[in-house]
């Protein structure tokens, strides 16, 4: 108890210069005796620390203590600062302790440079910690269970080995051992529900420094072109990031190319209203196959509330 007590005392000494023994006593909820006892143990560690009486008195550490403790440069200090403090974004309150105590240890400050909103991933109304949940398990090696949403299936429950973290295509996902499919495998963090962290540990399995194959080398690509209206050509320039945008005087299209399968079927279907495919032709047949499979579902709805 001692021990972390005196750790605190240097960070909060380094971070804010000077502090009274009352100040540091309030905060511990311990003795002004207590803190000059341990004053006196991290004097006796060689630890350069002392205590001045008077009106501006109080508890100090050597100006230089940090300089001569740190191998870094003013650079690389000015570098690692920054790193944590775009970890800061993340809004998970351990990230804003640790930046706290780096940033007090290199005797660097650095402006926030980046600033991002994960709160649509990293909590969900039934698990506001979602993020902290999914980053002990992966740390400590802790298995953890939930209830998986799968395309096509209902939801089936998992107990999953967590690896990694990952963001792609938009989205984040937890990579890890499945040990029902007996396999490595990314779950869309959206689609997981009753996310719980098992007190079963596993043995970490070595990963190659990224484990996000490249679009081009995964997945077969198609090329579209589309007839786009005014309002969707952003959520197409938010979608895709190389877009071809060709405006004439009568309409404007667009091409880009992206990875084949059935999500973009889908995706055209959710812009029907302001877009038209042009080619490939066989996907503008695909199209007009569901569009018209639509028409007629929702027009036997309306036949069958007309009848008497």
């Amino acid at each position: 108890m001692q021990m972390n007590r005196c750790f605190e005392i240097v960070y909060l000494l380094l971070e804010r210069k000077k502090l009274t023994a009352q100040e540091l006593a309030d905060r511990f909820e311990v003795s002004v005796r207590t803190i000059y006892r341990d004053i006196d143990f991290l004097s006796q560690a060689g630890i350069p620390i002392y205590a001045r009486r008077g009106k501006d008195g109080g508890i100090e550490l050597w100006d230089t203590f940090v300089l001569n403790k740190t191998v870094f440069s003013k650079a690389e200090k000015q570098e690692l600062t920054a790193l944590l403090e775009g970890m800061r974004s993340t809004g998970i309150p351990e990230e804003t302790q640790v930046l706290q105590k780096v940033s007090a240890l290199l005797g660097e400050s650095q402006q926030a440079w980046i600033e991002a909103d994960f709160s649509l991933w990293s909590k969900t109304a039934d698990q506001p910690d979602l993020f902290s949940l999914l980053r002990h398990a992966i740390l400590n090696h802790k298995k953890i269970q939930f209830h998986y949403h799968g395309l096509n299936r209902e939801a089936t429950h998992r107990i999953v080995e967590p690896l990694r973290l990952v963001f792609k295509a938009q989205a984040w996902y937890v990579y890890g051992w499945c040990t029902w499919r007996k396999e490595e495998r990314f779950f869309k963090i959206v689609r997981m529900r009753e996310v719980e962290e098992l007190d079963e540990r596993f043995e970490p399995r070595s990963l190659p420094e990224t484990i996000i194959t490249p679009l081009a080398e995964r997945d077969e690509r198609v090329t579209l072109t589309l007839k786009v209206q005014p309002q969707g050509i952003a959520r197409l320039m938010d979608d895709f990031q190389q877009i071809e945008l060709n405006s004439g005087p009568e309409m404007t299209t667009v091409q880009f190319s992206c990875p084949a399968g059935d999500w973009l079927l889908s995706y055209l279907l959710s812009m029907a209203d302001c877009t038209e495919v042009l080619a490939p032709e066989k996907l503008r047949e695909e199209m007009r196959r569901c569009i018209n499979a639509l028409a007629r579902q929702y027009n036997e709805e309306v036949y069958d509330h007309k009848k008497p």
